[in-house]
Protein backbone atom coordinates (compact mmCIF):
# COMPACT_ATOMS: atom_id res chain seq x y z
CA UNK A 1 0.00 0.00 0.00
CA UNK A 2 1.30 3.40 -1.12
CA UNK A 3 1.02 6.26 1.45
CA UNK A 4 1.13 9.61 0.58
CA UNK A 5 3.91 11.84 2.60
CA UNK A 6 2.50 13.94 4.70
CA UNK A 7 4.35 17.07 6.75
CA UNK A 8 2.42 16.29 10.11
CA UNK A 9 4.87 16.37 13.02
CA UNK A 10 4.22 14.01 15.83
CA UNK A 11 5.73 14.00 19.72
CA UNK A 12 5.12 10.85 20.90
CA UNK A 13 5.28 11.09 24.82
CA UNK A 14 5.55 7.89 26.82
CA UNK A 15 7.76 6.05 29.56
CA UNK A 16 8.32 3.43 28.30
CA UNK A 17 10.98 3.49 25.69
CA UNK A 18 9.98 0.48 23.70
CA UNK A 19 6.20 2.08 23.12
CA UNK A 20 7.49 5.64 22.18
CA UNK A 21 10.07 3.98 19.91
CA UNK A 22 7.18 1.77 18.04
CA UNK A 23 4.41 4.00 17.95
CA UNK A 24 7.25 6.53 16.04
CA UNK A 25 8.32 3.95 14.05
CA UNK A 26 4.77 3.01 13.11
CA UNK A 27 3.76 7.02 12.15
CA UNK A 28 6.66 7.08 9.98
CA UNK A 29 6.07 4.39 8.06
CA UNK A 30 2.62 6.10 7.22
CA UNK A 31 4.78 9.58 6.59
CA UNK A 32 4.79 11.40 9.48
CA UNK A 33 7.83 12.83 11.21
CA UNK A 34 8.03 11.66 14.30
CA UNK A 35 9.71 11.86 17.22
CA UNK A 36 9.94 10.98 21.20
CA UNK A 37 10.21 12.19 24.70
CA UNK A 38 10.12 9.94 27.79
CA UNK A 39 8.90 12.16 30.32
CA UNK A 40 6.71 15.47 30.76
CA UNK A 41 9.87 17.74 31.26
CA UNK A 42 11.41 16.15 28.06
CA UNK A 43 8.11 16.59 25.85
CA UNK A 44 7.90 20.37 27.52
CA UNK A 45 11.47 21.15 26.40
CA UNK A 46 11.13 19.36 22.87
CA UNK A 47 7.62 21.58 22.49
CA UNK A 48 9.24 24.41 23.49
CA UNK A 49 12.45 24.11 21.02
CA UNK A 50 10.33 23.07 17.85
CA UNK A 51 6.81 22.92 18.51
CA UNK A 52 5.04 19.40 16.98
CA UNK A 53 1.56 19.84 14.57
CA UNK A 54 -0.13 16.26 17.28
CA UNK A 55 1.41 15.11 20.96
CA UNK A 56 -0.09 11.80 21.83
CA UNK A 57 0.68 12.27 25.33
CA UNK A 58 1.09 9.74 27.93
CA UNK A 59 -1.33 10.39 31.36
CA UNK A 60 1.14 7.78 33.67
CA UNK A 61 4.38 9.60 33.51
CA UNK A 62 6.61 9.49 36.20
CA UNK A 63 7.59 13.33 36.87
CA UNK A 64 5.18 15.48 35.45
CA UNK A 65 1.89 13.73 34.56
CA UNK A 66 0.06 13.95 31.54
CA UNK A 67 -2.86 16.21 32.15
CA UNK A 68 -0.16 18.90 33.82
CA UNK A 69 1.95 18.03 30.71
CA UNK A 70 -1.40 18.84 28.68
CA UNK A 71 -2.57 22.29 30.45
CA UNK A 72 1.54 23.83 30.17
CA UNK A 73 1.19 23.40 26.70
CA UNK A 74 -2.22 25.31 26.71
CA UNK A 75 -0.60 27.82 28.35
CA UNK A 76 2.38 28.29 26.93
CA UNK A 77 2.04 27.74 23.18
CA UNK A 78 2.45 30.50 21.24
CA UNK A 79 0.40 30.88 17.82
CA UNK A 80 1.07 27.50 16.61
CA UNK A 81 -1.12 25.21 19.22
CA UNK A 82 -0.37 21.16 18.63
CA UNK A 83 -3.27 18.98 18.99
CA UNK A 84 -3.35 16.83 21.69
CA UNK A 85 -4.64 13.16 22.45
CA UNK A 86 -4.33 11.32 25.66
CA UNK A 87 -3.07 7.67 25.57
CA UNK A 88 -2.83 5.35 28.57
CA UNK A 89 -2.23 2.03 28.55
Amino acid sequence: MQVPPTSLAVLVVDDVADAASSAAELLGLYGFTARTAGCGAEALASIAADPPDVVLLDIHLPDVNGWEVARRIRRGAGAKQPVVIAVTG
